[in-house]
Order: structure tokens, then sequence, then C-alpha cells
């Protein structure tokens, strides 16, 4: 039996094939997007202090090529961040700035394997495999929000204005 929370949860869920539907999703791909870059510019911020804990949630190669004693790291790391800020923010307006993003996002992926490749490999006698799986976890997820995200970028125009023809409809009786 469904409780009365699930009930109103559910009913407040846009229905699967409407226009509301395609425009939540490539939201919710933003989100992630940008609680990704947010998390990696705290990660950072943390790391310049001195602290030894970091956030899962963000995005690898600027938080781990980030080195405050070499500025053109720094430079580039700022760099990358800012280019996914400017996918976000135009991302609103032109959806086929989360492709961007996804590419982005996707090249970073490639550099986690790497890195982590490398730091077992070469440069951690105590490190493993098993010391990436969250990380590894972490990056599958936002991929996917950003799959979602792109794959909803052919309807996302349209939704928009189906939702405000609707609107004006609606306003109009």
């Amino acid at each position: 039996m469904m409780s009365i929370f699930e009930k109103n949860a559910r009913s407040n869920l846009p229905q699967k094939g409407t226009p509301e539907y395609t425009i939540r999703r490539f939201e919710i791909a933003r989100i992630n997007l940008m609680t990704a870059i947010l998390m990696t510019v705290i990660n950072i911020v943390l790391d310049l202090t001195g602290s030894d804990s970091y956030f899962l949630f963000s995005i690898s190669f600027p938080y781990y090529e980030f080195d405050k004693e070499a500025i053109p790291m720094m430079v580039v790391c700022t760099a990358i961040l800012g280019f996914y800020v400017l996918a976000w923010l135009l991302s609103k307006k032109k959806p086929g700035w989360m492709i961007a993003a996804l590419v982005a996002f996707a090249l970073d992926c490639v550099y986690l394997v790497v890195f982590s490749f490398f730091v077992v490999q070469y440069f951690s006698y105590a490190a493993s495999y098993r010391d990436f799986i969250l990380e590894y976890a972490f990056h599958i997820w936002v991929l996917v929000y950003l799959i979602i995200g792109v794959c909803s970028c052919k309807k996302y125009r349209k939704a928009i204005a189906a939702v405000e023809t609707a609107a004006s409809t609606a306003s109009v009786e």
C-alpha cells in the first residue's frame, strides 16, 4: 500500500513522454554538472588549506593536477573549470553545450583511469584499484546523467516551446 507521502511525491513528477519530463531530465543533468564543478572547487580549496579530506563528487583532472607551486598547471586547471562553468551557463539557452560538457567529462574519465593505473602501478605501494572504486562510480553517475541530458537536448527546445504555448493558452482562457 502506498503511503500519502509517496503518493504526493509521485504526483509531482512529470509523466514520461511529456515536455515537462524532457525539461526535468535536462535540468537534472545541468544540476549534476554544477554539483561536480562546485565540489571540485571545494576540493581544491580544501587541498590548498592543507586538509586531508575531499569530496568524491568532483572532476578529476583539475583536482589532481592543481598545484599551487606550478603556475601553468593552476592556469590550465582554472581554464578547464571555467570551460565547465561556461558549458553549464550556456547549456540553458543552447543545449548543444551539454554535448561539450559530456565530451570534456568523458575525457576526464579517461584521465581518471590512466591516473589511477599509474598511481597503483608506479607511485604508491599501498594504493590499489579498490581505492578508486567510489571515484569510478561517481564518474559513471555523472556520465549517465550527462548522456541523459544530451539525449534530451534534441527535444529540449521543443519541450520549452510546448510548455510556453500551453502556459500562454491557459492564461488567455
